[in-house]
């Protein structure tokens, strides 16, 4: 880009009143901001990672209780699935209280999201009530949006 060109055009926009002062001032303060202080919208490879091992925990989880699941009583099967997404969600919202944590909080509370409304549906289970009830999806829904 030809410099002299660019403040020619400058000149021209702002004899035609297209363009103010305080605008190519403005766009000016805004190119002399460090790399740092300017807005980065790509994810990087550590968050990608980041939500990857969520995904993998909870699938670790599932393989886990899946494996056991003929050994496991109502109350073990309710605190294993229900009871790790409450822990997870626990942690995701201690660690949100602090601004460089915010990235392992959201991978808790993805943790937490994917667990929790199995855990949920296994106590609803036990208890009796029809899974496949609307009213039960509904109540299930309503829990998990209040939560979060």
């Amino acid at each position: 880009m030809d410099k002299d060109k660019l403040l020619r055009e400058i000149s021209e926009a702002a004899a035609q009143r297209l363009i103010l002062k305080d605008e190519v001032l403005r766009a000016y303060d805004k190119g002399q901001q460090p790399v740092s202080e300017k807005v980065i919208h790509s994810k990087s490879i550590a968050e990608i990672i980041s939500y990857v091992g969520g995904g993998i925990v909870v699938l670790g989880i599932a393989i886990f209780i899946g494996q056991h699941w003929s050994e496991l009583n109502t109350t073990t099967r309710i605190a294993a699935t229900f009871g790790s997404g409450m822990a997870a969600y626990i942690v995701g919202a201690l660690f949100s209280r602090f601004e460089r944590f915010n990235l392992p909080a959201q991978v808790f509370f993805l943790i937490s999201a994917l667990t929790t409304p199995v855990g949920i549906s296994i106590a609803f289970d036990s208890a009796g009530w029809d899974m496949g009830s609307t009213i039960t999806e509904s109540v299930l829904a309503g829990i998990l949006f209040g939560a979060y």
